[in-house]
């Protein structure tokens, strides 16, 4: 801190009790009918409860910093703090504020200098044929991983359905054009059959930017286990987490290598080592099993041991259309205001609050600030 390194504490009372306002919370912004005035007092007594409980003891002690960097823990890593109803403007929310909340993965991140990524260019994926039989398009002849990692081990997943995403494809045919601005090679966009997992293995490990938009998926620990396989693999949150690319729903039926899902496993395997963003713009991608000093075993963890710089996932189910404006949002501020990854993020969804205020729409957070971004801030 500025008055030469003083580490303060701050206690926030014992984690079930925090853990079971994080439940509420979470379960009242999701409730099918979350815009109905009762419903929208439920939500915002719940998220004032959780705001009480985990941020209003520190709020004095940070003061008017213009960054929060959070290093949550637990059930924490599941809320969005910029989300919460601000304490002093009834109707209004932290993010409106006027400083973004960002998130590491530990203390370290904050100390360890920006490294130019020396991936090129950027992939882009989006409008994905999951009912049709993937295809590799190619890439000048590049290496194609050889395995495939086994599909998620739970009996709910046969009955998973994956249907057509038309937003998807506006979705990534704006942000390629947004980063063609961007010195350097051309975005590579895949859609259809050619969004294949082949061409993700292949393609994502030499991009600057990764850019996913699909749909995500996250099967509890209560998911009814597969009887063909061992209880260590059936419990796996690596396996119980992934999205969907070309031929998904046609999964069992191809003598392919590659089923369509790609899970948090595979993801993880990969080398993102020089890929400085990588964006799951797609329903509960940062979801995951939450574990003490391990962050989120899913999706969001996969990225990070891979070795992406800064990953931008999300927390809620949102919506076709409302994702693809954030998604704008987020690239304009970023390509063309030259935004850090934290201001870019807060302008993306300031940007959707308001959008949702002009419509006349319910300020449901998963609405207007479906994604978070972790690692590197800059």
């Amino acid at each position: 801190s500025p008055d030469g390194g003083t580490v303060r504490a701050a206690p926030i009372g014992d984690a079930a009790r925090v853990d079971a306002a994080v439940a509420r919370w979470r379960a009242a912004v999701e409730a099918p009918r979350a815009g109905t005035a009762g419903a929208r007092q439920a939500w915002t007594r719940a998220g004032a409860a959780l705001r009480r409980l985990v941020w209003d003891p520190l709020a004095a002690t940070v003061g008017d910093a213009r960054l929060v960097l959070v290093v949550p823990d637990g059930r924490l890593q599941l809320v969005d703090l910029a989300a919460l109803p601000d304490p002093h403007a009834p109707g209004r929310f932290m993010l409106e504020r006027g400083r973004p909340f960002f998130y590491l993965s530990a203390e370290r991140d904050a100390v360890e200098p920006a490294a130019a990524p020396a991936g090129g260019g950027a992939l882009v994926m989006g409008g994905i044929d999951y009912d049709g039989e993937a295809v590799d398009a190619g890439a000048g002849g590049g290496p194609v991983a050889a395995w495939r990692g086994p599909t998620p081990a739970c009996e709910d997943f046969a009955g998973l359905r994956f249907e057509p995403l038309p937003g998807t494809g506006r979705e990534s045919d704006e942000v390629a054009r947004l980063l063609a601005a961007v010195p350097g090679p051309a975005p590579r966009v895949l859609s259809g059959a050619a969004a294949s997992e082949a061409a993700f293995k292949r393609d994502a490990p030499r991009s600057a930017i990764v850019h996913l938009a699909t749909h995500g998926f996250y099967l509890d620990r209560g998911c009814a286990p597969r009887q063909d396989v061992p209880a260590e693999i059936s419990s796996s949150p690596l396996l119980r987490s992934g999205v969907a690319l070309a031929g998904a729903n046609r999964r069992g039926r191809g003598a392919g290598s590659e089923d369509g899902i790609l899970t948090a496993e595979e993801i993880a395997s990969l080398d993102l080592t020089r890929t400085s963003w990588v964006v799951l713009s797609a329903c509960h991608s940062g979801l995951g099993e939450p574990a003490d000093g391990e962050g989120v075993l899913g999706l969001r963890r996969a990225v990070e041991v891979a070795g992406a710089r800064t990953l931008v996932l999300g927390l809620w189910r949102v919506g076709d259309d409302a994702s693809r404006r954030w998604m704008r949002a987020l690239y304009t501020a970023r390509v063309r205001g030259g935004r850090d990854t934290a201001h870019a993020v807060m302008e993306a969804s300031l940007a959707e609050l308001a959008e949702c205020r002009r419509r006349g729409e319910p300020l449901v957070p998963s609405r207007w600030a479906p994604f978070i971004a972790a690692g590197d801030w800059r």
